[in-house]
């Protein structure tokens, strides 16, 4: 694409020759209005171009929203099953086991059952013969992560 003092500068000297009116000025007013309409073409190329790249962009944002919010979903569940891998030792896998043969089976258990047990655990206000081991199973998780194994313990 040209640039405009190019343009200008060529339709100056197309001026000059103009008054003279032999061949030459004839052949810079030639080559003036084809760099122009050369100009005009590339403009418009560049409009249709980065109109497509916007028809392009709407169709693909609700298929990269859709992919996003799968993979966001496989990893949320994928994190969830990691933290209760913990718990599983002893919980089994679904949380269908008494612990040690010493807890209560805490499958299907409400979230707000589960979340009230675990914070009790960490801060000393809850369970029987094995508080002092599940103290030290939860005090790194966070709010976060309880309310997590809460919501994965209460779907088994």
């Amino acid at each position: 694409m040209f640039d405009k003092k190019i343009i200008l500068s060529i339709a100056s000297i197309a001026i000059i020759y103009s008054g003279c009116g032999d061949e030459k000025s004839t052949q810079v007013e030639k080559h003036v209005t084809e760099k122009k309409s050369e100009v005009v073409i590339d403009k418009k190329v560049d409009t249709s171009t980065k109109n497509i790249e916007k028809v392009k962009n709407e169709i693909q944002k609700p298929q990269i929203e859709k992919i996003v919010n799968k993979v966001e979903k496989i990893v949320s569940v994928s994190s969830d099953t990691l933290l209760f891998k913990k718990c599983a030792g002893c919980h089994g896998a679904t949380a269908e086991k008494s612990a040690l043969g010493k807890s209560k089976i805490i499958k299907g258990w409400k979230p707000s059952k589960i979340i009230h047990a675990i914070n009790g655990y960490k801060d000393g206000s809850y369970g029987g013969a094995m508080k002092g081991l599940m103290k030290s199973q939860v005090s790194s998780l966070s709010d976060k992560d309880i309310k997590s194994i809460a919501t994965l313990i209460s779907k088994f």
